[in-house]
């Protein structure tokens, strides 16, 4: 299906081309065509881009587990030095051995942390040849959310260009709303919209 692309919110020129072509090959993996031309387009799609405000949250991490066993003590003889008569003074020490660390794997852990909510949403409205050239229905729609210590939007391609592919042009069943782990990329968690 021919549709054109509408491009709104926040960012910096840079990321919202990035952003732009990311989603232009999303949408041509579901078979939408982008066109030059906004009257020949069957379908305007929406892209907006919001960066929330920054906020204290909770950012998963690990923290490395070490078993730790203290090292011997033991005592030896150091040699002080020559006596009065000629012989040889020494002394007995107590020397303790370098304890025996030994990694064990990895614990997860919860830190509060300035995070910030980044949203990608998406939607799509038939062209309907009025003066703003879409029609009041929408649709389809896909929300893509993340949270985390970065505000870089980029950190949603993973999960747009992947596992949420799918969900572009499918209308039927409500808005999609995806939550996406921003460390790595995947889909937390899929909420429909009634």
């Amino acid at each position: 299906m021919p549709y054109g692309l509408v491009l709104s919110g926040q960012g910096d020129p840079l990321a919202r081309e990035q952003m732009s072509k990311a989603v232009q090959s999303a949408l041509a993996a579901r078979g939408f065509r982008p066109v030059a031309a906004p009257a020949e387009a069957a379908l305007v799609v929406t892209l907006d881009l919001k960066v929330g405000p920054p906020h204290d949250g909770p950012v998963g991490g690990s923290e490395p587990i070490y078993e730790i066993t203290p090292g011997k003590e033991e005592y030896e003889s150091v040699t002080l030095g020559i006596g009065g008569n000629g012989g040889t003074l020494y002394d007995t020490r107590k020397v303790k051995q370098p304890d025996i660390v030994i990694y064990q794997g990895e614990r997860p852990v919860t830190v509060i942390r300035t995070v910030y909510e980044k949203r990608l949403r998406l939607s799509a409205r038939l062209a309907d040849g009025s003066p703003g050239g879409r029609s009041d229905r929408e649709e389809w729609s896909v929300e893509f959310i993340a949270e985390g210590p970065a505000r870089d939007w980029r950190r949603i391609l993973p999960a747009l260009a992947g596992p949420g592919r799918p969900f572009l042009g499918q209308g039927a069943t409500g808005a999609a709303v995806l939550r996406v782990d921003e460390a790595s990329g995947t889909i937390e968690s899929v909420e429909r919209a009634l």
